[in-house]
């Protein structure tokens, strides 16, 4: 872990030089739902690795790599073995958290909401400003709906490091729900959903 708080792979301990990295808060770097990074020399930036996984041998939940908004769950099942002596062996599986739904292998979605108008469960976010997209660039590509804050619907980057989400009537985008000050914002736009704004982002 380095000088940021973020899992890190380097060369030395509590340094900004790193390999790889996760911007996820797990405790631990095998129980990580956010993606890694690995450090792209030609880019001169770190690029996103969604095939990247890490695995503790000795917790059974750390390989079944439950999906966002998911849990993993063990389980005591009887062995199949012919001789019905009573055997009982652990098997984990992943469930949906209370109250969401989809595959809890990849990600699941909270149940719809009479109270927050916009359902959209995925968005995609561009940009055809090179200057927005090389300061910004891990903030752009798919966000996916994650909850709610205040009467709006919260979506989630693909990345599981960054949320879209509305405070104040404007819509941010920040690595914390709820800040009033945001990389990415949208301000002076009263619109229930993010994909109905007419007045442009702003960086």
């Amino acid at each position: 872990m380095h000088s940021q708080g973020f899992w890190a792979v380097g060369e030395r301990l509590n340094t900004d030089v790193v390999r790889l990295e996760n911007q996820g808060d797990a405790l631990c770097p095998y129980r990580m739902k956010s993606t890694w990074r690995f450090a792209d020399g030609n880019l001169a930036a770190l690029v996103y690795d969604l095939s990247l996984k890490v695995v503790c041998l000795d917790d059974p939940c750390s390989m079944a790599h439950c999906g966002h908004q998911a849990r993993c769950v063990q389980e005591e099942v009887p062995v199949v073995n012919g001789e019905g002596d009573g055997t009982l062996s652990n098997v984990t599986k992943c469930d949906c958290n209370p109250g969401f739904y989809g595959d809890p292998y990849d990600r699941c979605y909270p149940a719809a909401s009479e109270e927050v108008e916009c359902q959209c469960r995925r968005l995609i976010f561009s940009s055809r400003s090179s200057v927005a997209t090389a300061k910004h660039r891990n903030s752009y590509g798919e966000y996916f709906l994650f909850g709610e804050y205040d009467l709006s619907p919260v979506y989630q980057h693909f990345a599981g490091v960054e949320y879209l989400y509305k405070r104040d009537g404007n819509w941010l985008i920040s690595d914390e729900v709820g800040l009033r000050e945001a990389g990415l914002q949208n301000q002076g736009d009263v619109a229930q959903c993010p994909y109905r704004c007419s007045v442009q982002l702003q960086k």
